[in-house]
């Protein structure tokens, strides 16, 4: 009866050590699915520029992007996707030029001049810890917080430039 009394502590001991071990795994590979999801949207948004946009001009939304097939149907089955225990979003700013409303060549959906996307965690604290966003022209850049930075993007003692996309 001892015996058993002492395994069953063992085990009780591995698990209050191996549990948030596993949980903090969890939450890194949620953000680094996050961050990969936004690596994707940059490059998407090119090819879309060149592709579909007339050189300049970008998708305004995830679904426009799925419709012009720049991008996986994970990422582009709504406005807003939630992906890996992020939400996951794309907006985009219309034109002011003579381009306003131009529609693009792929879908026929109106385009945009600059575009932010942003990924913040589901449940902060179990599903991420930090939020992420990217832009037309800029990285990835990670907030300690949870919430995606705003841009322009700028270093701070929570903000920091996490990934150099080109």
């Amino acid at each position: 009866m001892i015996e058993l009394l002492i395994v069953l502590s063992v085990i009780a001991i591995i698990a209050a050590i191996a549990v948030p071990l596993v949980l903090r795994a969890k939450m890194q590979a949620h953000e680094a699915s996050a961050i990969s999801s936004l690596r994707t949207i940059h490059d998407s948004q090119e090819i879309f520029r060149a592709a579909c946009g007339g050189g300049k001009l970008f998708a305004a939304t995830l679904p426009q992007l799925g419709a012009a097939r720049t991008i996986t149907y994970d990422l582009a089955d709504a406005p807003v996707v939630v992906k890996g225990g992020y939400l996951i979003t794309l907006v985009g700013t219309p034109p002011t030029d003579k381009d306003r409303d131009k529609p693009d060549a792929c879908t026929g959906a109106p385009m945009a001049a600059h575009w932010y996307a942003s990924a913040a965690p589901q449940l902060p604290g179990r599903t991420g810890q930090r939020g992420f966003a990217t832009a037309l022209d800029e990285d990835i850049w990670a907030d300690a917080n949870g919430a995606p930075p705003p841009e322009p993007f700028q270093p701070s003692a929570t903000i920091s430039r996490l990934e150099v996309v080109r």
